[in-house]
């Protein structure tokens, strides 16, 4: 047991180092949306004034681009060092997560919380300059300081505090407004604290109240999710929905592959069938091969290939979808993190409304994702599955950083094309 810890804290390490190294030698120019948000660096406006919030430049990100402003003495504008700060941000957080695990004494292992850093998409919250962070670290402060005032009697100054913390990670990402659950749900299962729990909602709620009054709405008006806040209540978007579950899907195998094997091999029977419905219902794009390869399109190996990579996708959202379910009926027979349950719940229904998938949108409730699965399973973790995180993450990464090389592009088209044939 001793030796297999030994063996993931290596790798743990490892991981981290790699995810250092590929943003400090990163291409040291704007990708995507980071251009867009750059703008707000060189606003002729002060920082926190009505101007500057009420011209922000995207969609989110003002507590980052506040960050940013704060230290450009020392980064000067280098978008590689902008985006390493992410990385340490992100250290703190797995810090804070650690001591929330260790806390609840749900595992053996003590660096549990920096396992955050094999999840899906981690390294692509850290790739670019786009406002994820801080806020991911407050969301999690948030939550631990919330944490303590369960088991501790803490006086009133300190849920005021633990309110601002939480008012802060929301200010900077929108999708944290599902934070204001907590307070919500303590209320209606605490006998005791219930007007320090409502001050601390009040003081959760300053800072957003301040940013969505100048904006005239959750959304600056330059954003282009404008469009979603106006379309009806009754459009959504199911393939957005549905690929949460892929998310969901593949954290349990990296983090507990022979659980995820075995829970396959029971239900297998009841998958298959909603998985053939799922795959001639929608069709997902296939990696790597989106308009540079008109070859490959034309060719009855990419027709091959796309129903395979669709049948493949389709069958891990199914599969999330069984392992959502049987977390939701674990919590419901032994309650311990309903709070965290209904965060997730809610979140993934926001995916209903989002007009496009960013896998950012889901992993910025990755932490709380690693404490809900880690107290379902409350077993030991896996080398092999890790082995499997840190290689998506570095494909992923990798794909963020090279796609708009075309030689890179082409090779790998190239690569692919021959070994099919």
């Amino acid at each position: 047991m001793k030796n297999n810890y030994d063996k993931i804290t290596v790798l743990m390490v490892i991981a981290w180092l790699i995810l250092a190294l590929l943003v400090l030698i990163s291409s040291n120019t704007l990708i995507s949306d980071e251009a867009i948000y750059n703008k707000n660096l060189t606003s002729p406006y002060p920082p926190f004034s009505y101007d500057f919030i009420v011209n922000f430049k995207g969609t989110a990100g003002i507590l980052s681009t506040w960050f940013q402003l704060l230290i450009y003495p020392i980064t000067k504008g280098n978008v590689n060092i902008m985006r390493f700060t992410n990385i340490i941000w992100l250290f703190f957080s797995a810090v804070i997560l650690n001591k929330i695990i260790n806390d609840k004494k749900n595992t053996n292992y003590r660096y549990s919380g920096f396992l955050i850093i094999f999840l899906p998409s981690t390294y692509i919250l850290c790739a670019r300059n786009m406002g994820d962070f801080p806020s991911y670290f407050f969301a999690i402060f948030f939550y631990y300081l919330y944490d303590k005032s369960k088991k501790e009697n803490k006086n009133l100054l300190y849920f005021i505090f633990t309110g601002l913390v939480g008012s802060i990670a929301i200010v900077g990402k929108q999708t944290l407004l599902l934070l204001f659950v907590i307070p919500l749900y303590s209320f209606v299962r605490e006998s005791k604290h219930k007007i320090k729990i409502v001050v601390m909602f009040i003081a959760m709620l300053i800072l957003p109240s301040i940013i969505y009054i100048i904006w005239g709405s959750y959304i600056p008006k330059s954003s282009s999710f404008n469009s979603m806040a106006k379309s009806p209540l009754l459009a959504v978007n199911l393939n957005n929905f549905f690929l949460e579950f892929l998310y969901i899907s593949t954290i349990n195998i990296i983090l507990f592959p022979s659980y995820s094997f075995n829970f396959i091999k029971k239900y297998f029977k009841l998958i298959i069938p909603l998985t053939l419905v799922l795959f001639f219902w929608q069709k997902v794009p296939i990696p790597f091969f989106n308009t540079n390869f008109k070859f490959f399109k034309s060719s009855s190996i990419y027709i091959v290939y796309g129903n395979l990579w669709n049948f493949i996708v389709s069958f891990f959202k199914v599969l999330g979808i069984f392992f959502f379910l049987k977390i939701v009926i674990a919590q419901l027979k032994k309650p311990s993190n309903i709070d965290i349950l209904i965060i997730i719940s809610l979140g993934l229904m926001i995916f209903l409304k989002i007009p496009y998938y960013d896998e950012r949108y889901i992993a910025i409730f990755s932490p709380f994702f690693l404490l809900i699965l880690i107290d379902f399973h409350k077993v030991k973790f896996q080398l092999a599955g890790l082995y499997f995180g840190l290689f998506l993450n570095i494909l992923n990464i990798s794909t963020l950083y090279f796609h708009s090389n075309p030689s890179v592009v082409n090779l790998l088209g190239n690569f692919f094309y021959r070994l099919a044939l």
